[in-house]
């Protein structure tokens, strides 16, 4: 009985500390995303593309789709477009009020 039940809270505990390390990745990646907006918007992309591809793994759904659209745009040099996109992907992540 006692086994179980540190195997029960063994189990939470790790679930817990996989969330949160799961959170952490996600806000670090939406910083890249702010980061590589505010770059594009001087025309600075040298090294956004990069950033982009590390924080893309830690995003979910339609925000991976935003930034691999903002990528794709990049690839095509239009700055604009990746804004766009970047924009959306951050709006996709923004917590409802």
């Amino acid at each position: 009985m006692r086994r179980q039940a540190a195997d029960a809270e063994f189990r939470r505990v790790a679930e817990k500390e996989q969330e949160a390390a799961q959170h952490a990745a996600t806000l670090q990646a939406l910083d890249v995303l702010r980061r590589a907006e505010a770059l594009l918007a001087f025309g600075d992309y040298e090294g956004v593309d990069a950033e982009l591809d590390r924080a893309e793994a830690a995003l979910p759904g339609r925000t991976r789709v935003d930034v691999d659209a903002a990528r794709e745009a990049l690839g095509r040099s239009d700055l604009y477009a990746a804004r766009v996109y970047l924009a959306a992907a951050l709006a996709e992540r923004r917590p409802l009020r």
